[in-house]
């Protein structure tokens, strides 16, 4: 494969595609017409930053999508007391043989540029062992549950290292109500909204 990466129009967020080869690379948005080019070029050298905006935080994960992932270990538990459980271990099986088939990109966590076939960098590798590492703890016995703070979060990590549905828990952020009273500020939204004919949610 071809060295590109995958981002989105910075104007309407529309995905857009450029080869990472040639430095004044640019691409019009089909969408919003916003002219688009890279950051920065990459070549054959493994990535520094991002080419689509920069950044130098970037992580390496597989090249899997993660909602046929959860296709996978919902049909895994769909079927789970029918087959004794077998369709669960089945779909782990599954996803650990697509994981390890799939090739590695790199990715921004800055904005969620996907960098395909390029060098990966030895340093974003480790974050790759470590998280490895620390997500197959359930396997082991080593780690008991897992605390995430989004839906979305869980989700990625269902798809990304076939973790057990029922090993995750979700706690949210947690809000301090005595500084954040919907209630108390109900009214001093109102009174913002009524100039500007705004309904209230």
């Amino acid at each position: 494969m071809k060295p590109e990466v995958n981002f989105a129009c910075g104007a309407c967020g529309n995905g857009l595609v450029l080869p990472l080869g040639d430095p004044h690379a640019a691409v019009g948005c089909p969408r919003c017409g916003t002219r688009a080019g890279l950051a920065q070029a990459a070549g054959g050298a493994p990535l520094e930053r991002c080419a689509a905006c920069g950044s130098e935080a970037l992580f390496v994960q597989r090249d899997f999508n993660r909602m046929l992932g959860l296709v996978i270990v919902g049909i895994g538990a769909l079927f789970a007391v029918k087959t004794r459980f077998l369709s669960l271990l089945a779909a782990t099986l599954a996803d650990l043989m697509l994981y390890r088939l799939l090739p590695r990109i790199t990715v921004c966590y800055a904005c969620d540029a996907i960098h395909r076939g390029v060098a990966v960098n030895p340093r974003h590798a480790a974050f790759l062992a470590m998280d490895r590492w620390i997500m197959n703890g359930w396997r082991t016995g080593r780690t008991l549950r897992y605390l995430c703070n989004s839906r979305k979060v869980r989700e990625e990590i269902i798809a990304e290292y076939g973790v057990p549905p029922d090993r995750i828990d979700v706690l949210h952020n947690p809000v301090d109500l005595a500084r954040f009273d919907p209630d108390r500020e109900r009214p001093a939204r109102e009174e913002t909204r009524r100039p500007q004919t705004l309904e209230h949610p």
